[in-house]
């Protein structure tokens, strides 16, 4: 689960990655709080006024398919706590069964989200030619 928040006055953001090892109960909501609160900080402390953040959020996949949901339970611990301080959520890309690759733009806010067995757009693709392995 990522939750990212940008500046879009100011041109930062940041990202935070949050476990599914994480028990989002009574007491592992707390760390996932804890998680977002020091990434609202650290923004702050750079300068970013909280007014100017808005955040989102990617992920919660339930990996394995089987036992608890564990990523929907993390994701609505993010929506409570981003919606509790009031920090817009202008992106959510939730759920589903695949875990996926996140490339953030922190200056324009662009977010590209891919999964994993594809290349991301811009990958540069190898272009030379195939050798014969070495052997040592």
């Amino acid at each position: 689960m990522a939750v990212i928040l940008h500046d879009r006055l100011a041109g930062r953001g940041g990202m935070t990655h949050i476990f599914h090892c994480v028990d989002p109960g009574p007491m592992g909501g707390s760390a996932v709080v804890a998680e977002i609160e020091r990434l609202v900080n650290a923004l702050m402390r750079a300068g970013s006024p909280r007014i100017a953040l808005d955040a989102r959020i990617v992920g919660g996949a339930h990996l394995f398919g089987r036992g608890r949901d564990v990523g929907a339970e993390i994701a609505g611990v993010c929506e409570q706590y981003l919606l509790s301080e009031r920090i817009p959520i202008v992106e959510r890309r939730l759920g589903g069964h695949d875990a996926r690759r996140i490339v953030f733009d922190c200056r324009t806010g662009d977010l590209q989200v891919t999964l994993p067995a594809v290349p991301p757009p811009d990958a540069e693709r190898n272009t030379r030619p195939a050798r014969d392995p070495e052997i040592f």
